[in-house]
């Protein structure tokens, strides 16, 4: 059973308790990415779930849990489930030269013996799951790649 009584995070009152928190398509959004079952996409999906009366918020919120859903759906018909071990595993379709070096340095920099070693390459894999298996604006993903791996050496430097 998974951690989280209700209330704790609107994720856990979707997937685990049933909450009608959202819209219909958010919450199926959610439990559909719960079903995947990929820890990168979970992650990525936890800070897109807090309660707004902003309907512009919102509409955001279901728009990137549908394309997260839809790489989800890319994901099943890969041998590699996620754009990170696709990466990791040397698919060369994947993003450019330079994202797939990125990635595999960034990788290379989490130790397996340190705290945050899941939850940094968790990190990782939510931005890939993000962006998409082949973004349209890869200087966007190199940033937000960038932006990972100074979260990632903070956490190290708090270690």
């Amino acid at each position: 059973m998974p951690n989280g009584r209700p209330g704790d995070h609107p994720y856990t009152d979707i997937v685990v308790h049933d909450h009608d928190l959202f819209t219909p398509e958010i919450r199926a959004s959610v439990k559909a990415i719960d079903a995947y079952g990929d820890s990168g996409a979970i992650y990525a999906t936890y800070p897109l779930v807090y309660p707004t009366t902003d309907d512009e918020a919102l509409r955001r919120t279901e728009t990137t849990l549908e394309s997260l859903c839809e790489a989800i759906d890319v994901a099943n018909d890969r041998p590699e489930s996620s754009p990170l071990e696709a990466v990791l595993a040397g698919d060369e379709s994947l993003y450019n030269e330079a994202v797939r070096s990125l990635v595999r340095d960034i990788d290379a920099e989490i130790d397996d013996a340190e705290l945050f070693a899941q939850s940094n390459r968790n990190d990782l894999s939510s931005v890939l799951w993000l962006a998409g298996w082949d973004p349209e604006d890869r200087q966007a993903l190199e940033d937000d790649l960038r932006a990972c791996r100074e979260r990632i050496r903070d956490r190290k430097a708090r270690e």
